[in-house]
């Protein structure tokens, strides 16, 4: 158990994410790539796009991060369905261990909704979803 002089780490929930769509997604195996950013974007290129847009440190050892994500596609069908894959697998995976911290819930605070990018040309479907995390590991103990 920890004590009130330690530091914890809330791991981090961005990384989280993007290890569970990359490793934990069978259905998304080989067929988008998924990152932090857009370096390297080309048109019609299916990609799904993780970040982290803020926090809510709940109690001092529960942090609840909002992760948004667009999932870019060639057409809107295809587009869709790994918006719906996306959704799915982050619901199966409450309870994950990993980056430092454990995902112990997770709500759909915006739903799949359809973004269309006419400068880029390409489908895009955005969500949001906001995760109950505890750290994870050893914690740092301050110096006495």
């Amino acid at each position: 158990m920890w004590n009130d002089n330690e530091f914890l780490l809330s791991g981090s929930p961005e990384g989280a994410v993007v290890d569970i769509l990359t490793n934990d997604t069978p259905e998304l195996y080989g067929s988008a790539i998924i990152s932090t950013n857009m370096v390297g974007f080309v048109p019609y290129q299916r990609r799904i796009v993780v970040s982290q847009e803020g926090s809510v440190r709940v109690f001092p050892k529960i942090d609840r991060p909002r992760i948004d994500i667009d999932v870019y596609g060639e057409r809107r069908t295809p587009t869709e369905i790994m918006a719906d894959i996306v959704i799915a697998s982050l619901r199966r995976a409450v309870g994950y261990s990993g980056m430092g911290l454990v995902i112990t819930d997770m709500e759909l605070e915006v739903g799949k909704t359809r973004v269309p990018d006419p400068l880029q040309e390409t489908s895009r479907y955005f969500l949001s979803v906001r995760l109950t995390t505890v750290p994870d590991g050893t914690p740092l103990v301050l110096p006495s």
